[in-house]
């Protein structure tokens, strides 16, 4: 498995990668994860196995942040790595620099998940032709969703896979306990990253008019980021920063409501798989990638984006129906089910048995 983030970075990817690893190696198999050096990492005992490959550098992609490996001899790292006697090199994104350089020196079968959802992508417009060589050592393409699979369509045609994300149903469930802190009030949970297209701006905007029909409504954000609780919402706004991720499925239990405003370029939406999986109604934009995982009215709520009085109605209306709130949680749950790495991790590894026929 290669890639220019992994844990301790957050997000999908990371996500993706370590429970599909898991799920292999259960199976069987003997799994090696690639990615660059993290503040914080310590791999030391840990399963699936890390070789660390350079450094992650921050960078600004996708109107979020992300990181690439940098070093001053990563060329030769990565060839040393996986010309290691490897049946497969599976590259998550088609992007440099891990990626892209263990597709060039692979000498395995090769294939790539794309993640990613956009509109448009400069970086792909003008290195298509370049990038093209490298392509065509694929012997598989996944993408995580049809809006994932249409944006790397634009520049590199052909036939993708859909394989979705996965989400821990053992680890996000209903039966797990909620956190005595937040006991006694309405709570209206948000996890993700502090930046722009997380939408985490209207969701504060919609909360004045929640407040006013529903007093006991408390505001739970968890995340990372440069947010901070304004002065007047002190006493209704919990901010939880760096919070363990053991801890996060008991933000989900102790939710009401799990809202995502975000605004775009996702391709898929793993928080929303992970409130449905604990039970908890979502509220979410309505937006390509959460179109592909929400069923409008039946596991959530559809809202426009942007829109915070959408947002506010949205969750005025679950509040006050206890009964609607209920079998929306019990249908997520069943749904999400059917998202489980048990069952995503058998579609890649049949992927993976279809290049040895």
């Amino acid at each position: 498995m290669v890639s220019d983030v992994y844990y301790p970075h957050p997000g999908g990817v990371s996500e993706h990668i370590y429970h599909a690893s898991r799920e292999l190696m259960k199976r069987g198999h003997s799994v090696t994860i690639m990615a660059p050096h993290m503040d914080g990492d310590d791999d030391v005992g840990r399963l699936p196995s890390v070789v660390r490959v350079g450094r992650g550098m921050p960078i600004l992609a996708n109107r979020s942040h992300s990181r690439i490996a940098v070093a001053w001899n990563i060329e030769k790292l990565v060839e040393n790595v996986v010309t290691g006697g490897f049946d497969i090199i599976h590259m998550h994104g088609f992007v440099p620099v891990l990626p892209l350089l263990a597709l060039k020196y692979s000498n395995a079968k090769n294939i790539v998940t794309i993640h990613a959802a956009y509109e448009k992508n400069f970086a792909y417009s003008v290195s298509r032709g370049w990038l093209r060589r490298y392509a065509r050592k694929l012997d598989a393409r996944i993408a995580v969703s049809s809006v994932a699979e249409k944006s790397i369509s634009m520049f590199f045609p052909g036939r993708y896979i859909i394989i979705p994300n996965g989400v821990d149903i053992n680890r996000f469930k209903p039966e797990i306990e909620s956190l005595p802190e937040l006991e006694g009030r309405f709570n209206i949970l948000f996890v993700g990253r502090f930046e722009s297209r997380k939408g985490l701006k209207y969701l504060l905007s919609a909360f004045p008019m929640i407040k006013r029909e529903v007093p006991d409504a408390r505001l739970v954000v968890v995340g990372s980021g440069g947010f901070e609780v304004p002065q007047k919402y002190i006493n209704d706004i919990i901010l939880r920063k760096s919070v363990p991720p053991s801890l996060i499925p008991q933000f989900y239990a102790s939710s009401d409501v799990f809202c995502s405003p975000a605004t775009g370029n996702e391709s898929f939406g793993i928080v929303l798989l992970e409130a449905m999986a604990s039970g908890v109604p979502v509220v979410a934009s309505s937006i390509p990638g959460y179109r592909c995982v929400i069923k409008d009215d039946s596991t959530g709520i559809l809202v426009e984006r942007e829109n915070p009085r959408a947002i506010a109605s949205a969750i005025i209306k679950l509040a006050g129906d206890r009964d609607l709130r209920e079998k929306m949680g019990k249908r997520g749950r069943e749904y999400a089910i059917g998202f489980s790495w048990e069952r995503i991790t058998h579609k890649i590894e049949t992927v993976y048995k279809l290049l040895f026929r």
